[in-house]
């Protein structure tokens, strides 16, 4: 992926453009350009940049390669969304030079045949007000249409100079024409100075309003980066020297302190000290947790009240805040479906004004009207048609919107994903770690005859030794303080996904797992279950494992039961999705008992039991094909992200849910950072409301140009008038876009 800094664009022409110049060099397989910010990224093999680069400038636009900066130092690659294109000062010259002449315009309307000044002196004084503003203020659009010109393109400022050129050009005939032939008492100049002026004013002043509308966009990027302490307090080992470095010079392993009150500036773990950590700018979870020793923290989160040591784990472009930037920044440069629509159709549209502006002539003069009555309807057309709201409906809606996600744990991968969500149909969660704790809890141990429940759990656990399964990491915290009556460490363990674990224990061959494994290791293992009473776990819906030998004697050592506590808002988050018409279900490789048990708890739609992972992965396929014939939407899938990789990858749209860890992030196209159930329903609410806002963009910027044009080339809006509406048409469709911020 190779991105570029790209100037020069105004509007959603622009943008088709660029991608067009940018598709046509050799190995480049997809391009996105972003009006919004101003850059594009290319995807492709053996690309040259330099090649690039030349494609956009014999374009008529600029273009730099935009350099990957360690994560500190990452703002500044963002300056150029906060800087204005159009300086402050040369927007207040313009509308003060433009007062006036609106004054005069409608002194003009109340008093024609009677002026107040003389009609020569405010004719003198409206033309170097004009010429002012055309040609100093106005210069940088003058050099821009030069610029297509030169490259036979035309653009939104092409049009511009032509309509406040040709307004400016008529006013300046009529002047020497009236210097000539001087006008009777009370007759009227026909000037329109104030047209050009304003025109110039206002479109400057839209320019103004629409880089600070823009920059507003780019905060929640802005806000992630600066997450990222620019220096870092590093010790060495023998706790004696102390150096501040940036952030790109840590190494892993080096040890770093962060006092209280500090952001934690790296991935790590925490050697000595506790503290209550404030993760919210990072999962969007208010409330502090503590940490200790042994705790992983992140890069960004605050610390609030203790003194820590944190071991470095991760390089400073290999952090979740780093991994979290670059997902957001590639979901903001990303474009849905429909807006490459909308380029297609904005690629044409400035030719296609131009054709129209000329027929508005024509036929004005056609129909017997002045050459300056055609050349106003003329101006009018070309002021008013302007794409700039049609090319910034859709990036701006996904850029805040993405933003907003971002600060509230969800990471959305690009703008398809958007699209996604408004069309999904079917949910399918996974249980364990996703609507329950993921932390089980041993519940209940029965041993067999001449078993004791101790030497059961020191079998459990040395089998177990190791494992990071949910289950094996109960047995060890539940037992952790009992005393077993021997050491025991197995060997030759096997670990079999879906089933469980095998391995020796001296002469014996031991295995511990599900019903599926103990099926597989012993041959009598219906008539040894049914000298256990099950049916008391099974009602509670708890997980059950068997600890079995193998060999020498095959038998049956013990029941373990799991319980395992559902998380907040689950049973809301079902009736919810539920009341949107979407059909929820449960997919579990856990026993059929526990899964109904749950599934009528929760309300669920439907529920698949002890399956395995190749088998979920097949049964999302088989609900993804089942939708798409009958045409009934998508299917969502939501899991660890881990664990559910491949049903996941499945899914029309894969929502890892809990660890936010790199795995997770690269294997959904959602990410919620915090395990809770409800992110689902904030994720899709929040990517309908983004959709919602992209649509009545488009709308707005379309209807705006189906009205605005007809009355132009009728003669209904004054040059002046159009300008101000065109501005007015691009600062309101960002702020519509901004209003995501504000909505819960």
């Amino acid at each position: 992926m190779i991105s570029l800094n790209i100037g020069g664009m105004h509007c959603a022409s622009c943008v088709a453009r660029v991608e067009k110049s940018l598709s046509a060099v050799a190995g480049v397989t997809d391009v996105t350009v972003n009006l919004l910010t101003n850059e594009a990224r290319i995807s492709g093999s053996k690309i040259k940049p330099e090649d690039l680069i030349t494609a956009v400038k014999n374009n008529g636009y600029e273009a730099s390669l935009k350099s990957p900066a360690p994560e500190s130092h990452q703002m500044a690659g963002h300056d150029h969304l906060s800087m204005p294109r159009i300086p402050t000062w040369r927007v207040g010259v313009a509308l003060v030079i433009a007062l006036p002449l609106m004054l005069a315009m409608g002194l003009d309307m109340v008093a024609p045949h009677n002026m107040i000044l003389p009609i020569m002196a405010m004719a003198y004084g409206s033309a170097v007000l004009a010429t002012v503003s055309l040609f100093w203020l106005g210069s940088s659009l003058f050099k821009s249409a030069w610029r297509g010109i030169k490259v036979f393109r035309a653009d939104m400022d092409l049009l511009v100079v032509l309509g406040a050129s040709a307004a400016w050009g008529l006013s300046i005939g009529n002047l020497i024409a009236a210097m000539i032939t001087p006008p009777t008492e009370g007759a009227m100049i026909p000037l329109y100075f104030e047209a050009t002026a304003v025109l110039i004013a206002f479109i400057l002043l839209g320019r103004w309003l629409e880089d600070r509308a823009k920059a507003r966009t780019a905060t929640a990027i802005g806000e992630l980066h600066r997450l990222a302490p620019s220096q870092i307090r590093i010790i060495d080992r023998d706790r004696k020297t102390e150096a501040m470095k940036s952030p790109d010079a840590i190494m892993i392993g080096d040890l770093v302190i962060v006092l209280a009150g500090e952001r934690i500036p790296v991935d790590g773990i925490i050697e000595t000290g506790t503290a209550a950590i404030d993760e919210s700018m990072l999962t969007g979870e208010p409330l502090p947790v503590a940490r200790q020793a042994g705790d992983r923290v992140m890069t960004g989160t605050l610390n609030l009240d203790g003194r820590l040591e944190i071991i470095v784990a991760a390089l400073a472009g290999e952090t979740l805040l780093a991994g979290i930037i670059r997902s957001v920044e590639a979901a903001q440069s990303s474009k849905p479906k429909l807006q490459r629509l909308v380029d297609r159709v904005a690629a044409i549209f400035i030719p296609v004004v131009m054709a129209i502006a000329l027929v508005t002539f024509v036929a004005w003069l056609s129909l017997g009207y002045s050459l300056a009555q055609a050349v106003i309807a003329a101006v009018g057309v070309l002021v008013i048609a302007c794409p700039c709201a049609l090319g910034l409906a859709t990036p701006t809606a996904v850029m805040v919107g993405t933003g907003v996600a971002a600060r509230r744990g969800i990471l959305i991968a690009n703008a398809e994903v958007l699209e996604q969500m408004g069309r999904i149909a079917v949910v399918a969660f996974d249980k364990t770690g996703t609507l329950t704790q993921g932390r089980p809890l041993v519940s209940d141990v029965l041993p067999s005859a001449g078993m004791t429940v101790e030497r059961a759990v020191s079998l459990a656990q040395a089998l177990q030794a190791g494992s990071t399964h949910p289950l094996a990491t109960a047995i060890a915290a539940g037992f952790a303080s009992l005393n077993s009556p021997e050491s025991m460490t197995a060997r030759d363990l096997q670990n079999r996904a879906g089933f469980g674990v095998m391995g020796r224990i001296g002469n014996h061959l031991y295995c511990l797992g599900n019903r599926r494994m103990l099926d597989d290791s012993l041959a009598n293992a219906a008539e040894a279950v049914r000298n256990f009473d099950l049916a008391a776990l099974d009602a509670a819906g708890k997980s059950i494992s068997f600890l079995a030998e193998v060999s020498p004697t095959p038998r049956l050592l013990a029941v373990f039961g799991f319980s395992d506590q559902l998380r907040q808002g689950v049973t809301q988050t079902i009736e919810s999705l539920q009341q949107l018409k979407i059909k929820v279900l449960l997919v579990s490789g856990d026993s059929e008992a526990a899964v109904a048990t749950l599934a009528k708890q929760i309300g669920v739609d439907g529920y698949h039991a002890n399956i395995l992972p190749d088998q979920k992965r097949q049964i999302i396929a088989q609900l993804v094909a089942a939708q798409k014939t009958s045409g009934g939407g998508l299917v969502a899938m939501v899991g660890d992200g881990i664990n559910d990789a491949p049903a996941l990858k499945a899914a029309d749209l894969g929502i890892a849910m809990g660890s936010g860890t790199d795995t997770a992030i690269a294997s959904a196209a959602l990410v919620l950072l915090r395990p809770e159930p409800q992110l689902v329903l904030d994720a899709l609410r929040l990517s309908r409301r983004i959709r919602s806002k992209i649509i009545q963009g488009l709308i707005w910027s379309g209807a705006y140009n189906l009205v605005g044009i007809p009355l132009a080339a009728l003669g209904y809006l004054n040059p002046a008038v159009a300008g101000a509406a065109m501005a007015v048409s691009s600062v309101a469709v960002v702020v519509n876009a901004l209003s995501l911020r504000w909505g819960r």
